[in-house]
């Protein structure tokens, strides 16, 4: 998939709500992609993606489909992160995969002690 946006961006200590977001071209289907998106200035999943779709001045013409799958709670703190939780408003998320994107796309990644709470 040849979309422009990072795969993962999120804040670098602390505990935060994060949403996943598929991206999927519209003309192909098969063509897709799932990103991370999650910050410590939300008090609200949705307001991961809503911050997502203005800063990239996403409309309903654009060539690919924008759709939350899940939300969760991640937590760093040292050299440990914590992937937990779910979204009142997404529902929860696959914490394994999230676990997975982060470790093939987050500088650093590999570093920590990553633990999933389903």
């Amino acid at each position: 998939m040849q979309v422009q946006y990072p795969t993962v961006e999120i804040d670098n200590i602390g505990t935060f709500k994060y949403i996943q977001i598929k991206i999927t071209k519209k003309s192909d289907v098969n063509d897709k992609k799932i990103i991370i998106r999650g910050t410590s200035q939300f008090k609200f999943h949705d307001q991961n993606f809503e911050q997502f779709m203005t800063v990239n001045n996403i409309g309903i013409n654009d060539t690919y489909s924008y759709e939350p799958i899940g939300g969760g709670k991640i937590t760093i703190d040292g050299s440990n992160m914590k992937i937990y939780g779910m979204s009142s408003v997404y529902g929860a998320c696959d914490h394994n995969l999230t676990k997975q994107i982060l470790l093939d796309n987050l500088e650093g990644a590999d570093k920590f002690n990553i633990v999933v709470e389903n």
